[in-house]
This record gives C-alpha cells, sequence and structure tokens, in this order.
C-alpha cells in the first residue's frame, strides 16, 4: 500500500477478485471447491512470508449464492486462523491515512 498525492493505493490481483472467476473470465475457477481451495493455498503462501493479500468479493456475485458465500467462509475462516485481520477496504484506507499523516 501507498499514498499517491492523498489517494491510498491498495495493492490486488485479478485472481483474487470473485468477479473474475465466477462471471468474467472463460478459464476463471467457477467451481467453488476448486476455487476456494485456491484462494486458500494462496493465502497460506502468503501467510508463511507474513504479507499482505487483498481479496475483493462483491455483494452482487458472492453474496447473492449461499454456496458462493460458503466458500467464501471457508477462505475466511483460514485466514483468521492464520492470524490475518480481515479489514473492509474504507477501514484500511483510513489506517493508512492516518499512519501517514501521524494522526
Amino acid at each position: 500500500m501507498k499514498i499517491l498525492g492523498g489517494l491510498v493505493c491498495i495493492s490486488w490481483q485479478w485472481f483474487m477478485v470473485d468477479a473474475v472467476h465466477y462471471r468474467l473470465a472463460e478459464n476463471g475457477l467457477s467451481n467453488l471447491q476448486l476455487l476456494s481451495d485456491y484462494w486458500c493455498q494462496v493465502i497460506r503462501n502468503v501467510a508463511q512470508a507474513n504479507g499482505f493479500v487483498t481479496l475483493i468479493s462483491h455483494a452482487h456475485v458472492t453474496g447473492t449464492d449461499p454456496k458462493r458465500m460458503a466458500a467464501l467462509e471457508k477462505v475466511l475462516r483460514l485466514a483468521l486462523s492464520l492470524g490475518y485481520e480481515i479489514v473492509p477496504a474504507i477501514d484500511l484506507c483510513t489506517r493508512v491515512r492516518d499512519i501517514s499523516t501521524g494522526d
């Protein structure tokens, strides 16, 4: 994450966006088990490096399907068990701004 002219930039990658897999990419992992297993492995790998993961989940993509929600819950439970803090983007931006301005 970094601040450019007061704008907080949070890094992310396409493969961690739900809509890419469920709606946009023909080669996306639309199989719920495969996608949740993949995301879990990414989270495990990044946790070993003490890194940062941005997972983007849209209410109109994942939130409208109970099976997708269950798969996402599996991923989030793993993240919490590995010590990740799950933070909405707006809260993360506020934290970064506060740190950069000394508030």
